[in-house]
């Protein structure tokens, strides 16, 4: 594999450039510049330390290795790229009855490396990206080394050759390597040199939402369709979709006996599956109050129980309430509910705005920011790291929030809605006419919390995400 390096005036004026504006900056010029963060230093090129700093990160820990590959029938060859490092599984998906389609996403970290694997009948392909730096400059190598057996390998081979050379164009890089047998086996490679403008994980962060979508395009499928078939957490269904490189605590709910993964973002412990709490016996206000998505059981035990804000809130508790009975009911104005239970286990509570606000904040303690509106030109999208991977068009999950779109219930007007699309928690800082819920939609950056008037909140029912006290 050859190395494509651009001319010296081109790889050196850039920065010399750089840095006589760096010199010519003012006093005060620098005082801004250093009000940010390093890595919007780095992003805006005002300070060269975060740069170079940001730019260390695509320093692989491990080189790549490489192993030479005779083409059967003739005396061509090319390189194969060899990981040194154990993969970790990013995505798994095999199609039911079907061994022959599947596809698997591996990370190699020590490498700066991502893989997709795609088997099917007709082809094999391996589609790879490795992450360097050459002096100022980060490199992106995207490789594409593909297989074909039965149907038109020919035309097929065609097809996918042109579409890998226009995107490198696109990419603005250059195809350096390009080796086809009869166009029934391709070996393609693209290298492009660039600024770095987020660190190495962060780029393959990206490149593993793009090739999950590489993945469904190549299987006829949709992207909300793939959830089911990478199961990497032994136990509950809601465990087939957490982040599998986070480690995640447990909490057992004595009241029924189940357990709950949990997650700790900027201080605070978070289930990290909604609650599935049935038990209208010994919590009253759940009878006729919660439901499954569809009245389909499989539902409540892969999204939850949907419940109502009356339900959430407990409020036959809170009217039994010795010390301070407050009616809570359907159609009463209920003020004062700051720190309250609810059906949550002992222990815990309903999550306040305030809390939910702190996914969104950067804390005291250097947690990264988890932005509830994100930047649409930028990667990751805030939106997408508190969704699960799986699912999800956009979703990441890079904090471990593993929130799923198990969609929300009308019951006045008995209609279940926005399942696979749309995902809710309720939220209770306060509650005098308004009850306040989290929403996730189903785009980049479309997120937040909004409130519903008194006549609003008794229609809804939807999940309970639960906090600890």
């Amino acid at each position: 594999m050859r190395k494509f390096l651009l001319p010296l005036f081109l790889r050196i004026s850039p920065f010399l450039l750089f840095f006589t504006l760096v010199t010519a900056c003012s006093e005060s010029e620098k005082k801004v510049a250093s009000g940010y963060t390093e890595e919007q230093n780095a992003w805006d090129i005002r300070d060269t330390v975060a740069y170079l700093k940001l730019l260390k990160t695509w320093e692989p820990e491990t080189p790549v290795d490489s192993a030479k590959v005779n083409m059967d029938g003739g005396d061509q060859f090319w390189y194969d790229i060899v990981f040194l490092s154990a993969p970790k599984p990013t995505f798994a998906y095999t199609e039911a009855g079907a061994d022959s389609a599947a596809c698997t996403v591996n990370r190699y970290s020590d490498e700066n490396g991502i893989r997709l694997t795609v088997n099917l009948d007709s082809s094999r392909e391996l589609y790879t990206q490795i992450l360097q730096r050459d002096s100022m400059f980060a490199v992106v190598v995207d490789r594409l080394d593909k297989t074909y057996g039965s149907g038109d390998p020919a035309e097929a081979c065609g097809e996918d050759s042109v579409a890998f050379v226009e995107q490198c164009e696109h990419s603005k890089g250059m195809v350096v390597d390009q080796l086809k047998r009869d166009c029934n086996e391709l070996h393609l490679v693209c290298t492009q040199e660039i600024l770095a403008k987020k660190t190495a994980d962060e780029f393959l962060d990206s490149t593993a939402a793009d090739l999950k979508a590489r993945c469904a395009d190549a299987l006829g499928i949709s992207l909300k369709d793939m959830g089911n078939g990478d199961i990497r957490f032994d136990g509950k269904v809601p465990w087939r979709y957490l982040n599998p490189e986070i480690t995640y605590g447990e909490v057992e709910d004595e009241r029924d006996g189940q357990i709950y993964k949990t997650i700790t973002i900027d201080s605070l412990v978070w289930m990290a599956e909604n609650l599935n709490y049935a038990d209208s016996i010994n919590s009253p206000s759940l009878l006729g109050k919660s439901w499954c998505y569809g009245n389909e059981p499989d539902s409540c035990t892969k999204y939850g129980r949907l419940y109502t804000w009356g339900a959430a809130i407990d409020s036959v508790a809170l009217a039994n309430d010795a010390e301070n009975p407050r009616e809570c009911g359907n159609g009463t104005d209920c003020r004062d509910l700051t720190h309250i239970q609810g059906l949550c286990m002992d222990g815990w509570h309903l999550p306040s705005s305030s809390e939910i606000h702190n996914l969104e904040d950067v804390s005291e303690t250097g947690t990264p920011h988890v932005a509830v509106i994100g930047d649409d030109d930028e990667w990751p999208y805030g939106a997408s790291t508190l969704r699960s991977a799986y699912l999800w068009v956009y979703g990441i999950d890079k904090y471990g929030f593993s929130l799923l779109p198990g969609g929300y219930y009308l019951f006045d007007t008995d209609e279940f809605k926005k399942v696979g699309q749309e995902g809710y928690f309720w939220s209770l800082d306060y509650a005098e006419e308004y009850a306040w819920m989290f929403i996730m939609y189903d785009g980049k950056t479309s997120t937040g919390t909004t409130f519903l008037g008194i006549n609003e909140k008794y229609k809804f029912a939807i999940p309970i995400r639960c906090v600890k006290d």
